[in-house]
């Protein structure tokens, strides 16, 4: 009886700690230090710059949430404006090293698509160098645009 009473607080203590830590990580994601960083990362590895003025992360719902969202080409010049960018994706499609998508939400967008002499589209431009050569698989099951008049 003792036994069981030490396993059951065992237990209990290491599902408390594993809640709390997720709790932690839950709060501290949607930290304005967190944004800066992310952005500073993001746009450390594509030729354009990507902002946006807050984000959301549901850790266990594998939900990210940013407002405000705006993509600037190499050039400076606009070429997609969000009011809101929202996915959803799978965790267990992400252990297997794909990005299944399965709700994509895109408030209000504004979207400038340009091709140069060359064919080359600006968007690309902006977000793949030419040395980005296995970019891996992607799915998206719900693509959502929503504009509000």
């Amino acid at each position: 009886m003792k036994y069981f009473k030490w396993v059951s607080i065992g237990i209990g203590s290491v599902i408390a700690v594993v809640l709390l830590a997720v709790l932690g990580a839950q709060f501290y994601l949607n930290t304005e230090q967190v944004r800066q960083r992310i952005q500073a990362k993001v746009n450390q590895a594509i030729p354009g710059t990507l902002t946006w003025s807050r984000n959301r992360f549901w850790v266990l719902g594998g939900k990210v949430e940013l407002n405000h969202v705006l993509l600037r080409g190499p050039g400076n010049d606009k070429l997609i404006e969000l009011e809101r960018f929202s996915i959803h994706i799978s965790w267990t499609g992400l252990l297997k090293g794909e990005l299944t998508v399965h709700d994509l939400f895109l408030e209000n967008p504004n979207v400038s698509l340009v091709k140069d002499r060359s064919g080359n589209l600006n968007l690309i431009q902006a977000l793949y160098t030419l040395n980005h050569q296995n970019l891996g698989k992607m799915a998206v099951c719900h693509l959502i645009l929503f504009s509000v008049s």
